[in-house]
């Protein structure tokens, strides 16, 4: 009897444990698009041309699909921003961003009132383009990516319609293009558009989070619908971004936005 007792009780702890593990892994309800708009500071410098840092102002658009598929979210983004630059002397410069990204990120924990986490792989496609008119009208500099990676996003309530997001964002492996250490070419394309798309990310060499590094961080303060889960209206965030390298000589990107996005329920 006791070794009844003891296996009916061992098989209601694997049941519970089960169901908590479901419980665990079950994304939440919703799915939204929206639209926003960035304003900020970027401070640029690519020692291929001259060891000084030109910071200044950044405006920035974008857009955003983020919502349950499946057990996790699928969070996918697409951004442009221009920049006006200035370096301690006050010469002028110009630069340039647009990113493309999509993850897709299983739950790890699922609480609707406390912290919820996703973490999971994503891929990215991201471009700086930097033009530093008083040192070489003729070419640009940039740092062109397409990579893998990791990516985590967690939440929670904090009122009825109220939801605080952090979202934090890393590579780990892909490609980086960068200028030639020495310009053969007179010239850069610089009144085509598709410079800015294709001839900057020619030429790319593999490498891994230990060659160059990625790192995006996000906070956003977003409404709900009742109880929380979906998202509607207005949101205000802030975002940090630092993009770094070593090859062919050392290059950086360090970005800080304030975001208002609005959201549509679908």
């Amino acid at each position: 009897m006791a070794r009844v007792v003891r296996s009916s009780g061992a098989a209601v702890a694997v049941v519970a444990l089960l169901t908590a593990t479901r419980a665990v892994a079950t994304a939440p309800e919703g799915r939204s698009i929206s639209a926003g708009v960035d304003v900020g500071f970027r401070s640029a410098r690519d020692d291929l041309i001259v060891p000084v840092a030109s910071s200044g102002p950044a405006l920035g658009f974008g857009g955003r699909f983020l919502g349950a598929v499946g057990p996790g979210l699928l969070d996918t983004s697409i951004r442009f921003e221009v920049a006006a630059l200035f370096d301690r002397s006050w010469h002028p410069a110009a630069s340039v961003f647009h990113a493309l990204r999509i993850a897709y990120l299983p739950m790890a924990v699922s609480r609707p009132d406390r912290w919820s986490l996703a973490v999971g792989p994503g891929l990215v496609w991201e471009t700086d383009v930097l033009w530093l008119r008083s040192w070489d009208d003729a070419h640009a500099y940039w740092l062109g990516r397409r990579y893998l990676a990791l990516s985590a996003r967690a939440w929670r309530p904090l009122a009825p319609t109220r939801r605080l997001e952090l979202m934090a964002e890393l590579n780990v492996l892909g490609f980086e293009s960068r200028p030639p250490a020495y310009r053969y070419q007179n010239e850069d394309a610089l009144t085509q558009v598709g410079f800015y798309f294709v001839d900057v990310n020619r030429g790319a060499t593999f490498g891994s989070v230990l060659d160059w590094q990625a790192l995006r961080l996000e906070a956003d303060l977003s409404r709900t619908l009742a109880p929380g889960a979906r998202k509607r209206g207005s949101s205000l965030g802030l975002e940090a971004r630092v993009a770094h390298t070593d090859a062919p000589a050392q290059a950086f990107v360090f970005e800080l936005n304030v975001r208002y996005a609005y959201a549509w329920d679908l």
